[in-house]
């Protein structure tokens, strides 16, 4: 039997991930010149008045123009990048982060910057890279060090497009059914977001068919009976909620008896209710939320013995 899909998740057993977008963005931080040095160049001044407004092409304009005064600038090309990247125009963020490396190939504030912007193309190698240059320049705690690092955490974590090329390369993936790549819109390039991706005839030991993808990707594992299914659906340390679909009613029963999961929809997906109990097996928590359930979490038992 075909007919059916079933897949995982990490903490659910759902059909499909929820859109989620993480973006990281910080705020441009203080240049090296001192006050007085950006009053002497009105450009310089109206360009920071401008970033700090978000008005990223008049900073571009007013930057540009500082940067054909004083070529030897590290931080006005290291502005000039940040402000492209917000535009979503990452090509020219590069070159311009580029130039205030070679300028000054200790600029922390490039270096950092640069290591978001491979992020958000997925090269997480080039990422640590930058990292690990500013944890040579910073002797002493900085901010960069630790922005960078939580950044490439969290991109590990949310399961960037990065990884989607990583798991397209497994050999037990199966094919790509539909998209598997970045959107064009040059408005989405200053986040983590993925086209809608199916992947089918997905082997249950797959990385994709283990681990949670925050985006909007499923995996498709075909099964051979109920047994098969129950089988690949259980075979996770996770099971927080699943969901079953058929016309037979008996059918859906018997599956929902069988499945290791504190939340089972059937013919449905997502609903929940304050009146019912919420909480996941094995791995996916302790206890339950929602109901009486929850409510007793707040309780103090005690056995008196006369």
């Amino acid at each position: 039997m075909r007919g059916c899909a079933v897949w995982t998740r990490r903490g659910a057993l759902l059909a499909l991930a929820a859109l989620c977008a993480v973006g990281v963005e910080r705020a441009v931080a203080a240049g090296t010149e001192d006050d007085e040095a950006w009053r002497m160049d009105p450009d310089l001044a109206a360009g920071k008045g401008a970033l700090d407004a978000k008005d990223w092409d008049h900073a571009i304009r007013h930057l540009e123009a500082a940067a054909l005064r004083d070529t030897r600038n590290a931080d006005i090309q290291n502005y000039l990048g940040f402000a492209h990247r917000q535009r979503g125009d990452i090509d020219a963020a590069f070159v311009h982060y580029d130039r205030a490396l070679h300028l000054d190939p200790r600029h922390r504030g490039a270096h950092a910057y640069l290591g978001e912007a491979y992020l958000m193309q997925g090269n997480v190698a080039k990422a640590e890279e930058h990292l690990a240059a500013l944890r040579g320049i910073c002797l002493i705690p900085c901010g960069e060090v630790d922005t960078l690092a939580r950044a490439i955490d969290t991109y590990r974590a949310m399961g960037g497009p990065a990884s989607i090329d990583a798991w397209k390369t497994e050999s037990d993936l199966g094919g790509v059914l539909y998209n598997a790549g970045r959107p064009a819109d040059a408005e989405l390039q200053r986040g983590y977001f993925v086209e809608p991706t199916i992947f089918y005839d997905v082997d249950n030991s797959a990385t994709i068919a283990r681990e949670e993808i925050f985006g909007p990707v499923m995996a498709v594992i075909p099964f051979e009976d109920e047994a098969d299914a129950i089988r690949i659906a259980n075979d996770s340390p996770y099971g927080l909620a699943a969901a079953v679909w058929s016309r037979d009613i008996f059918k859906c029963l018997r599956m929902v008896k069988k499945l290791q999961a504190g939340i089972v929809w059937v013919n449905h997906m997502q609903p929940t209710y304050v009146e019912a109990p919420w909480g996941g097996y094995k791995m996916s928590g302790i206890g339950r939320e929602l109901g009486p359930w929850g409510a007793e979490e707040y309780l103090q038992v005690k056995q008196v013995h006369i």
